[in-house]
């Protein structure tokens, strides 16, 4: 069974979903421009999750690729490499775009967040679901990649 949250992971770490597996299923859905091969998919504690597609090659869901596999070391922190890579681009470009204003920073800071896997997991599952002011927004994080242009 599929633990959530749920993390999405563009292969090149550009883009990142982390919630519910319905929830990353629309997201991923959403983002027709980013084929479904170029996506890599974890539970909750790192398994790995292969995509299940419906007949005409539409996301639906996920199964274990692995089932009863428990995940090494190794490829935990792979996981929160990669987790650390997307969310450090992201604070670049927000600096970048901030500077190119010509403003002072905003002094917004991409959220950090260290510890084991499933503690990163769990906390960026809180941080980009965190509710905001404008309509139909899916997760602030989110939207600042699509803004910064990382996707």
């Amino acid at each position: 069974m599929v633990q959530d949250p749920v993390v999405a992971l563009t292969d090149r770490d550009l883009l990142l979903h982390v919630a519910p597996a319905a929830e990353v299923v629309t997201h991923v859905v959403a983002e027709a421009d980013v084929p479904l091969g170029d996506w890599t998919f974890f539970d909750g504690v790192g398994l790995p999750l292969t995509a299940e597609t419906d007949d005409s090659g539409v996301l639906v869901g996920f199964v274990e690729t692995s089932p009863g596999v428990v995940p090494s070391a190794s490829d935990k922190q792979l996981l929160v490499d990669r987790l650390h890579s997307f969310l450090a681009r992201a604070q670049v470009r927000l600096d970048a775009e901030n500077a190119a204003a010509g403003g002072t920073p905003a002094h917004v800071r991409v959220p950090r967040v260290d510890g084991d896997l499933p503690d990163v997991i769990t906390a960026l599952n809180a941080v980009m679901r965190l509710p905001t002011s404008q309509p139909d927004v899916r997760d602030w994080l989110h939207n600042l990649g699509h803004r910064l242009g990382l996707i």
